[in-house]
């Protein structure tokens, strides 16, 4: 056996060692030990670096994603997740925030193709969009699916109502879901898949607390995708963020995370969901003119971008 044929195995030996669990100080000497040695520059060293963070960030992606229920775009998310990664790395935030967008799109563009999910949006659509507020003998929240009777608010008003013209919200209402803006998706697959469509009125801030976050993404995203010169709307959300990127790095991957949680817990739709529609009724939408839900008022039309 020559030499280099020695090392060959050496290296596997190597490789096989660092990857076990409770040796990444070895991982940590070796690259240590190599920094010291004159045949070794910094631009090596940090490649080796790279390499290594790079394999950890792929095992990462893989156990985000190891229980999502699409399997057909698990690879290309999994892509995108090892690629956010290395844009914090970079602290580079625009295209963190746009590779965190990529996922979100990706998991929604998959699920509003589904006919589950397009039947029970085109059942309840125009049906009040919080389940009624009571409890049982034992104190518990109900936890159905029927709705508010006397509520107009709708599941239509809560997802286009705000600061839409009364024709083109009647517009969105008729539409194929997948002919609407990409918020307009994303919005309902937070209703019907993330909160599984039984959104209870206590439900509506952190409905509009994930909807605004993504929102603000999504504006990065487009900045980053087209370059186009900022709108008022764009600087006023930037001026908000860019002093605060280090807290939204967080912000924005909690996003990630509970929109992937919820995905896997509410996705598939259920049988039971859909046995609920079939015994609905067809409603078509009605005027957008309201401002209060119950015992909630609801916030000022909000400017968004579609």
């Amino acid at each position: 056996m020559d030499n280099k044929e020695q090392l060959r195995k050496l290296l596997e030996f190597i490789n096989s060692v660092a990857k076990q669990q409770g040796n990444e100080w070895f991982v940590e000497e070796l690259i240590a030990t190599l920094a010291t040695s004159p045949n070794f520059s910094n631009e090596k060293i940090n490649e080796i670096h790279e390499y290594c963070i790079e394999k950890i960030s792929k095992l990462q992606a893989k156990s985000f994603y190891k229980d999502f229920p699409i399997k057909e775009i698990i690879s290309q998310l999994e892509a995108d997740f090892i690629r956010m990664e290395s844009f914090k790395r970079k602290d580079n935030f625009e295209d963190f925030a746009m590779a965190i967008y990529q996922q979100i799109e990706n998991i929604t563009n998959q699920i509003i193709k589904n006919n589950r999910f397009r039947e029970a949006y085109a059942k309840l659509l125009n049906y009040p969009a919080f389940i009624k507020y009571e409890k049982d003998s034992k104190g518990k929240d109900y936890d159905g699916y029927e709705r508010s009777v006397n509520s107009n608010y709708t599941i239509a008003k809560l997802l286009y109502g705000s600061n839409t013209k009364e024709e083109d919200f009647f517009k969105k209402t008729q539409q194929d879901i997948t002919t609407l803006y990409a918020l307009d998706k994303i919005r309902a697959v937070i209703y019907f898949v993330y909160f599984k469509g039984k959104m209870k009125s206590s439900d509506f801030n952190d409905f509009i607390t994930i909807t605004d976050l993504i929102n603000s993404i999504y504006q990065y995203r487009n900045q980053n995708h087209r370059g186009d010169v900022l709108t008022e709307y764009q600087k006023n959300i930037m001026e908000k963020i860019d002093p605060k990127r280090y807290q939204y790095y967080l912000k924005y991957f909690g996003v990630l995370v509970s929109f992937v949680e919820k995905i896997e817990e509410g996705f598939p739709i259920s049988d039971e969901f859909i046995k609920y529609c079939t015994t609905l009724q067809n409603k078509t939408a009605k005027s957008i003119n309201l401002t209060v839900v119950g015992k909630i008022e609801l916030p000022e039309e909000r400017n968004r971008k579609k």
